[in-house]
């Protein structure tokens, strides 16, 4: 490996010192290796899911029946792996379906070696196959948005000239797990700084869940990447529900009404999860319904929440998407939203969470600009998850 040294023992990436991430503003302490270690812990445990309870609720999701088939997903799989001709590479980046580190990923420049081929060492054509894979599996928003976001790592390497190792467009690592089949459950990951995509393919469904996207500077303004802009309308949409929100929903939506670290619990002003509860390590979370029930929204307001969950659903593949749709308009009178901050005002959080969906946006501190390090706007965290089982396609494995 040209980038990152490696350990391998034929199946399990071992741990091991990562030179390109130092402490921002001489802070995360010693937060890389206890977050490693819970991400580690959780892939290794038994499978439950993110529930309310510890009990995850059955019979929720179903396959893509009338979807197209998977056969271009599979096809592109294969010609990755045909072009894959580097013997210790092909060991990297093939892994058993059911390895841990299917589960084990990191929403930040990982401390640790991953499994998989990071992209930067790929030659050009393997790289372009790879991505191939990906964009079979969104749609082209979303492959539109991955792709966006791969690059405000590059302009940040290059406007600040720092961490150059991590901040680029090709640092991101990439692992098939299992065998492309048309009908044997198999997957891929796509992992980086501010890129975490877990697909599953079974039963002739594409599944993305769980999704992390982010982005750090959100709006680019100066360089070869001026203009470039991202994670806008996942802003904009929760400020346009948060805007109607009523005397009384707004009691019960705003579990903490300051975004600042030292008004919140400790686990909520973190510098690598932020106010994210579901995010890295948490596949088993248990976590209460929190903030105002749609159940006692207008109809307005209820449409306007179809609306920011479309925001997140438009990354997937059209198929898939309107099978999510109908999940999670089956459960809207049992989806909770709350916020932390003011509903109408940058900086924010909020938190959508029904039985079949889990959507968290949060504007996260600051790690690379100076200043105080709390949450900005230039600063995006998001992700979707798949509740009572649903990660990771395991509702729907035979």
């Amino acid at each position: 490996m040209t980038a990152w040294q490696r350990q391998y023992d034929g199946r399990n990436v071992q741990l091991a010192p990562f030179g390109g991430l130092r402490p921002f503003h001489g802070m995360l302490l010693n937060a890389p290796g206890e977050v490693v270690q819970a991400v580690q812990s959780s892939a290794q445990a038994p499978f439950v899911g993110l529930t309310t309870d510890g009990n995850p609720s059955p019979g929720l999701y179903s396959a893509d029946i009338s979807a197209p088939t998977v056969k271009p997903v599979v096809d592109a799989a294969r010609t990755f792996l045909d072009l894959v001709d580097q013997l210790d590479y092909r060991q990297y980046v093939q892994q058993p379906f059911d390895s841990w580190h299917r589960r084990s990923w990191f929403n930040a420049a990982p401390v640790y070696i991953p499994a998989g081929v990071l992209l930067d060492d790929m030659r050009p054509e393997q790289r372009e196959a790879a991505l191939a894979v990906v964009k079979q599996c969104l749609s082209p928003a979303g492959y539109d948005l991955v792709r966006k976001s791969m690059l405000v790592n590059e302009a940040m390497g290059q406007l600040f000239n720092i961490y150059t190792d991590t901040f680029r467009e090709w640092a991101v690592w990439f692992t098939i797990f299992g065998t492309p089949s048309e009908d044997q459950p198999w997957g891929w990951q796509l992992m980086g700084t501010h890129i975490d995509i877990n697909c599953t393919v079974v039963d002739g469904t594409v599944l993305l869940e769980p999704l992390f996207l982010g982005a750090e500077l959100r709006e680019i303004k100066s360089g070869q990447y001026e203009g470039l802009s991202v994670y806008d309308a996942e802003q904009d949409a929760g400020l346009a529900l948060g805007r109607t929100l009523n005397g009384r929903q707004r009691d019960q939506a705003i579990l903490h009404p300051s975004m600042l670290s030292a008004d919140l619990p400790a686990e909520l002003g973190g510098p690598v999860d932020g106010r994210h509860i579901g995010g890295a390590g948490r596949d088993n979370e248990v976590v209460p319904y929190a903030g105002v029930s749609a159940s006692e929204f207008t109809s307005e307001q209820r449409a306007l929440l179809l609306d920011l969950i479309e925001v997140y659903l438009a990354r997937l593949p059209e198929e898939r998407r309107g099978r999510r749709e109908q999940e999670v308009r089956a459960h809207l009178d049992e989806t909770h939203v709350a916020w932390i901050g003011d509903p109408e005002k940058v900086p924010f959080y909020y938190r959508v969470h029904s039985p079949t969906i889990w959507i968290e946006f949060d504007h996260h501190p600051a790690l690379m600009l100076e200043g105080p390090l709390e949450p900005t706007h230039h600063h995006v965290h998001t992700i979707m998850r798949a509740p009572n089982g649903g990660d990771y396609g395991m509702a729907l494995m035979p």
